[in-house]
């Protein structure tokens, strides 16, 4: 099928040749797409007419930012990003509250830098947190202490044990005053008038039939070694965080602010990829057009258009997140393509090519915008915040592409 040269005044329509065939058959316009071209034709025209007025929107956009960012706010709140109905919720708290032994989201860990100094102080952890059940601060701990104590701790134990040779002979007395069986603990006594052993290790009782029960408490963290201590009907946090605060290597762990943590190491990483991006989109405009103005006019956008979103944001009461970091980026890759295409019909010989172009851009925005606008009015926070940030910047990247021309030269519009 060969094309033929469009009918002047409209780029959108043109002849085509049958093959094999003389005759040219006209394409009957598409009405609809003839009116919105001309009502897109006739809007430029008369924004071009006042352009003293409309370079004064990025003017004014810059102060609006400047009043707006300073208050923008990172989400910190890991749990926000989530939804969950609350009556699973309440019954999902009711049967842990019926089957689990232990806090699910706050423990203590005790730190060392080889497993003799971790057991250590996870005996110290041990006595503290014994001294805040006692305090009512606490229901009750597990911790592997009672199975394995530290081996300063095991020392301590066996000078009394080994070092006193009349033990097992008082020992065996006391077992039969208080009725136990003839020899029921001969092994034990025997063991007692032996050699003094050396301190028990973790993987020896790892190897025992005990080995299921400590498996869960030991964790290796880098070259450090950990014990955790899993507590059951947390009362007073700050209170057991109090009592363990001078315990070298006693760490209280509360699981939402790992999560923080994370989450917040993440948005750092995504705003820095943010900015890298930006630079590199700069780069890449100025390589293509190799001319300062052109590169501005076609960045220029973009960037307000993501400044714009974040301080809707902001005045919506939305902090910074993950998500909306994140729609950013793709708001920012296709914000530009829309000055781009702007900047470079500009250019071209035929009058009508911005208009073209424009429209273009426009029927894009509105099929991108009904796409995320959906997400938007999701109940859901993650899909909510992508969708809102994608349109915020797709619409504020379509409204200030054409404004970007204001900048260019006045030549085509008098």
């Amino acid at each position: 099928m060969n094309f033929d040269a469009a009918p002047a005044g409209n780029p959108f329509l043109g002849k085509w040749r049958a093959p094999g065939g003389d005759q040219h058959r006209q394409v009957e316009p598409v009405a609809v797409r003839d009116q919105f071209v001309a009502r897109v034709d006739r809007g430029f025209s008369w924004l071009m007419q006042r352009r003293r007025w409309l370079g004064l929107v990025p003017v004014v956009l810059i102060v609006f930012m400047a009043t707006v960012l300073p208050s923008a706010k990172w989400n910190s709140d890991l749990a926000s990003l989530n939804y969950m109905d609350q009556g699973l919720l309440e019954e999902d708290r009711r049967v842990q509250q019926q089957v689990s032994l232990s806090e699910q989201m706050r423990l203590v860990v005790a730190l060392g830098d080889d497993e003799a100094e971790a057991l250590n102080v996870n005996d110290e952890v041990a006595v503290r947190l014994r001294e805040s059940i006692a305090a009512g601060e606490l229901v009750n701990q597990r911790s592997v202490a009672a199975l394995l104590p530290g081996p300063r701790l095991q020392e301590a134990i066996a000078a009394i044990a080994f070092g006193d040779a009349s033990l097992p002979d008082r020992l065996a007395r006391l077992f039969r005053e208080e009725g136990f069986a003839e020899g029921a603990f001969a092994d034990f006594l025997e063991f007692l008038g032996g050699p003094r052993p050396l301190p028990l290790t973790f993987d020896e009782l790892l190897a025992s039939s005990a080995g299921a029960l400590v498996r869960i408490f030991r964790v290796s963290l880098g070259d450090r070694v950990g014990f955790v201590t899993y507590l059951q009907g947390v009362q007073n946090e700050e209170a057991i965080e109090a009592r363990l605060v001078d315990v070298p290597g006693a760490v209280f762990l509360r699981q939402s602010d790992l999560f923080n943590s994370a989450q917040l190491d993440y948005q750092r990483s995504t705003a820095q990829l943010l900015g890298w991006g930006l630079l590199a989109v700069f780069c890449l405009l100025a390589l293509r057009y190799r001319e300062p103005r052109r590169t501005l006019i076609s960045f220029l956008p973009s960037l307000l258009a993501a400044g714009v979103t974040i301080s809707v944001l902001t005045l919506m009461g939305r902090g910074l997140d993950l998500v909306s970091l994140t729609a950013l980026l793709f708001v920012v890759s296709m914000g530009v393509d829309y000055s781009v295409f702007l900047v470079d019909a500009f250019d071209d010989s035929n009058p009508q090519s911005v208009a073209a172009a424009l429209a273009g851009a426009t029927l894009a925005c509105f099929s991108t915008v009904v796409t995320f606008g959906l997400l938007s009015l999701s109940d859901h926070p993650v899909l909510s915040n992508l969708g809102l940030t994608a349109v915020v910047g797709i619409v504020s990247s379509l409204l200030l592409a054409p404004t970007s021309l204001a900048l260019a030269s006045p030549r085509r519009w008098g």
